[in-house]
């Protein structure tokens, strides 16, 4: 079970630990907003999760590892190169929704309308966390404000500039891009296709290579178009999958808010942070200010922190 869908299970329990043995309207909504985000964790439980007390949230992250080195018997050490760490700040957004049924609806209804409604909520709710997390080009979105799609970075005057410097040059939060040299596809021919993709896959230090998390991530139309069938130039479709959802052994992940001019490759539990701030997460039912009507108010507030830049790798579709 990863950290995040623990998180929400522990969280589910205590909603509706009450002491009279029935959860309340307002419990319930909070259940169901847990029990749709759990639905839709495609993309939030690979991340690494954390929960922020405060809005002004900063995480150091190593950068530069100490070094280990031979010794000599009788001699003095040498020193260890120093680890450096550098300091990451969240920047968190905020998603609500208001949503009014009509008292008829809710007392005539043979279904549970209220639950229903929040079911949707909070359903949709984690769809746009996926959104922004992925999407987002201002302030963390992990395959667009991330990888300098639109030239957003302060040294860049066009798309990607900070993303092809290498692992030393590059901003700590600029994760490194791979160009498929050609716009609009992912090569000029198949082989160039499969070379492109192996590259990629390279580029990601060994020791990221070996952890469980490895996943190649692309959106449904790229798989199912560009990879799960790969046409050679004898005219012959070729599988490259040994099993359902891999390529070359490598495991698929698909996740349909992805853009379809980006893939990634690599740990994303070692690479990015979910940061959900404590206590913000607000469920609010009004039956008095619109007459008639009751309104359902949910909000939370969360953020993407870059962990490591090295952690992941990503392809797009450019010359």
């Amino acid at each position: 079970m990863t950290p995040l869908i623990k998180r929400l299970h522990e969280d589910g329990k205590k909603e509706l630990n009450t002491t009279s043995g029935a959860a309340t309207i307002q419990q319930q909504l909070t259940s169901s907003y847990i029990e749709k985000a759990l639905d839709n964790d495609v993309l939030l439980s690979r991340m690494a999760y954390e929960v922020a007390n405060s809005p002004k949230f900063s995480k150091p992250v190593l950068k530069i590892y100490t070094s280990v080195q031979d010794g000599t018997e009788g001699q003095a050490p040498t020193k260890s190169t120093d680890p450096v760490y550098i300091q990451q700040n969240a920047i968190f957004h905020k998603n609500e929704s208001l949503v009014s049924v009509t008292h008829e609806i809710i007392q005539d209804s043979q279904v549970n309308v209220v639950q229903h409604v929040f079911s949707q909520v909070g359903n949709l709710t984690a769809v746009k966390m996926q959104d922004d997390l992925l999407n987002d080009n201002i302030d963390f979105g992990l395959a667009n404000y991330c990888i300098d799609k639109e030239g957003q970075h302060l040294n860049s005057n066009v798309p990607y500039q900070e993303a092809i410097k290498s692992d030393n040059d590059r901003d700590d939060y600029v994760f490194q891009v791979h160009k498929s040299g050609v716009d609009h596809t992912w090569g000029g021919d198949t082989q160039s296709k499969i070379r492109f993709m192996i590259d990629l896959i390279k580029s990601v230090p060994s020791r990221y290579q070996m952890a469980e998390d490895f996943a190649i991530y692309m959106n449904r139309e790229n798989w199912f178009s560009e990879f799960n069938f790969i046409t050679e130039n004898t005219g012959d479709n070729v599988n490259h999958n040994i099993t359902p959802y891999t390529w070359q052994g490598y495991k698929v992940v698909i996740i349909d808010n992805l853009a379809d001019d980006v893939i990634f490759v690599g740990s994303l539990m070692n690479a990015y942070s979910l940061l959900s701030l404590n206590g913000s997460v607000v469920n609010i039912e009004d039956e008095i200010t619109e007459k008639g009507l009751s309104q359902y108010y949910t909000s939370n507030r969360f953020s993407g922190l870059l962990l490591d830049n090295t952690a992941i790798r990503f392809g797009v579709k450019a010359a």
